[in-house]
């Protein structure tokens, strides 16, 4: 997703998003690191799960 396109820039709402992180195994018990290289521009995030 970049720029402009539809959605880009809009946070899912509480049920979307606790359903995506669900999906994702995502949950109380583990550590998510969200970073994001400003150098390559919008859209360069990155995701790391730990156990």
């Amino acid at each position: 997703m970049k720029p402009r396109d539809p959605g880009w820039g809009t946070v899912k709402s509480k049920e979307a998003l606790t359903k995506k992180l669900i999906s994702l195994r995502v949950d109380n018990e583990k550590v998510a690191v969200v970073y994001s290289d400003i150098f390559k521009g919008p859209g360069a995030e990155d995701v790391q799960l730990g156990n």
